[in-house]
């Protein structure tokens, strides 16, 4: 298997992830998601419980959850800028458990993100936009 088109060689040059499909987005975040849960309970080889963000998930596995011709590594980006301000507690309100409200997919697929110089205000005026629409 061809690795996938990727942007990640293009970060130190500032050059945006692309837009992703925000289904590709979603599958791929309720598959590393439940990735996830399964490991929370298992032990390294050290005998200390593994820590969710110590799991590394093939770019095969991912590419499983993605349509035919995604970017892979754009979709897994999205996801973890998703999770990010998850854990910053930033999208509590569109939360529900652990569960994002269905739009944030489409925004996390669509937004201009741009490495570096990160507007987070700029993105939650957005996003409060849009959960009003």
């Amino acid at each position: 298997m061809a690795s996938p088109p990727s942007f990640y060689g293009n970060l130190r040059s500032g050059t945006p992830p692309p837009p992703v499909d925000p289904e590709d987005l979603k599958r791929v975040w309720e598959f590393v998601q439940a990735v996830q849960a399964s490991h929370s309970s298992r032990e390294g080889k050290t005998g200390a419980p593994l820590r969710a963000e110590s799991i590394g998930i093939a770019t095969g596995l991912l590419a499983e959850h993605c349509s035919p011709g995604a970017d892979v590594a754009a979709v897994m980006f999205r996801c973890q800028f998703l999770g990010l301000l998850i854990q910053q507690g930033l999208l509590a309100p569109w939360l529900h458990g652990e569960k994002p409200d269905e739009f944030l997919f489409k925004v996390f697929a669509t937004y201009p993100v741009h490495v570096g110089e990160f507007d987070t205000a700029s993105l939650l005026q957005h996003i409060r936009e849009k959960s009003r629409g």
